[in-house]
């Protein structure tokens, strides 16, 4: 039979407590004069909320008017379900009624944290926890934070789950800010979907449905279409935001992208990729990235292909183009664009791909603004040139080199000692023998002016051994 605490024991610390406040019950109870034993259905009320276990011991406070208790130690299915909807769940508690805190412990299953967020709900599991509540007023409690150790799980959202070594979750009313702290031996993981995120460091703001990742590397679902099978985007970054509203993330610091449809993205300050939704999935729309980025695309052959910017690199998934722009300092840090030993510099551009079966291939180059192609391999033949403007078709590495209206192209070959200058140049590549063939249009000659060979002589030092400059 449930035996009620107030009722059975008689003594003056149990005439102090008013009954509307507290209330204990259990199957069996003794006390000695210093703890309360209880034992069965034990079931315990505080001004914060309510408490079970299948048994307690309680020390007395002679002191507190409202509670005659000051600490409880609780074993055997401990439940608290605490006023402001909150709930936990362990093997053992040690609540100090003073302090309005406690420390948990699991023994047989993980303790499990519950609490229905504004944003959403939230759960946290691990072998061992503290709490502190906090006084609102004379009657209203709610918690301040939890601090969550060893092993431990959480899911949000039903779609987000992260294993951490340890966690502190920080609530302000609905809502909250959920820290979680890793190991050098045991990074934060988190799960989205598809999304898989490791890191020293996982800020959840439920308040502003933002994520701050540390060191973060991993694979983002994001793709460019949805029905396509390159699968997912690696990344590393020295920080990542992720803003849930907007699905927005910037990564910044060193950042690294590997995605099968654009290639390989190395950025030295921040990133930032821009995301769609489309019957239920996220899509890639726009990628930012600013400061010095270069993009290595992944080439059918052995062939290295970068485009490296010092400015600003931005792909637009409805054109299918990548545009960049040099930094003011057009002069050092001109856009740079590599196709094995050709090496083409101006002042910005643009590149744009083609779709085969929901692949992208880049299929056209153009660039523009003091463009300055040459080869740099010491034990190859020196070649060069100077333009206005530069088309080049990386799949038959077909280039075209044009010149504003009264200006000329400038182009020097040293094996087949060609001098030539015109308003158009094309290279071709024959895709059998490999052999170059040249065709000058518009206005052609075979020569260069004295200001034209000096303005390839301050430009390309290697040129100085051309046999018209001697």
């Amino acid at each position: 039979m449930k035996i009620t605490l107030l009722l059975l024991l008689t003594s003056s610390l149990f005439a102090k407590m008013p009954q509307e406040n507290a209330d204990i019950t259990s199957d069996h109870i003794s006390y000695d004069g210093e703890l309360a034993i209880l034992n069965g259905n034990v079931h315990l009320s505080h001004l914060f909320g309510k408490m079970e276990a299948g048994s307690a011991k309680l020390t007395p406070d002679h002191s507190n008017a409202h509670f005659p208790f000051s600490k409880a130690l609780l074993n055997e299915n401990v439940c608290f379900h605490f006023e402001k909807q909150f709930s936990l769940h362990c093997d053992e508690a040690v609540v100090d009624f003073t302090k309005l805190s406690g420390e948990l412990f699991a023994k047989t299953e993980k303790i499990c944290f519950q609490d229905f967020l504004e944003s959403a709900p939230l759960q946290i599991k691990s072998n061992q926890a503290e709490f502190q509540l906090i006084e609102l007023d004379p009657s209203h409690y709610d918690l301040l934070s939890l601090i969550t150790k060893e092993d431990v799980d959480i899911d949000y959202d039903t779609s987000f789950h992260l294993t951490v070594d340890h966690a502190l979750f920080q609530k302000s009313g609905t809502r909250g800010i959920l820290s979680c702290f890793s190991t050098s031996d045991h990074p934060c993981h988190l799960s989205h979907f598809d999304d898989e995120i490791f890191s020293e460091q996982i800020t959840l703001d439920l308040n502003q449905n933002f994520l701050e990742f540390t060191n973060p590397y991993g694979q983002l679902s994001t793709a460019l279409f949805p029905k396509s099978n390159q699968g997912a985007c690696k990344f590393s970054a020295g920080k990542l935001s992720w803003d849930q509203t907007t699905q927005d993330l910037l990564l910044s610091n060193n950042v690294y992208i590997h995605d099968l449809a654009i290639g390989e993205l190395n950025c030295s300050n921040t990133l930032k990729i821009l995301q769609k939704e489309h019957l239920g999935k996220h899509l890639l729309q726009t990628i930012i990235a600013n400061g010095k980025t270069t993009l290595s695309l992944l080439p059918d052959s052995n062939q290295k292909r970068t485009l490296t910017s010092y400015g600003t690199l931005m792909f637009d998934r409805d054109t299918l183009t990548i545009d960049v722009k040099s930094s003011q300092n057009t002069e050092t840090k001109q856009l740079l664009f590599q196709d094995d030993n050709l090496f083409i510099h101006a002042n910005e551009g643009s590149l744009e791909y083609a779709l085969f079966d929901l692949s992208l291939k880049p299929a056209h180059l153009k660039l523009e603004g003091a463009v300055k192609l040459h080869s740099d391999a010491l034990h190859l033949p020196f070649r060069c040139a100077v333009a206005d403007y530069v088309e080049y078709f990386p799949s038959t590495r077909e280039t075209i080199l044009k010149a504003k209206d009264g200006r000329f192209v400038l182009f020097w070959h040293e094996e087949q000692n060609l001098t030539l200058a015109a308003q158009e140049i094309t290279i071709k590549i024959d895709q059998e023998t490999g052999k170059e063939s040249f065709e000058g249009i518009g206005l052609v000659r075979f020569i260069f002016n004295q200001k034209e060979a000096k303005q390839l002589l301050n430009l390309f030092p290697r040129y100085e051994y051309a046999p018209c400059c001697k």
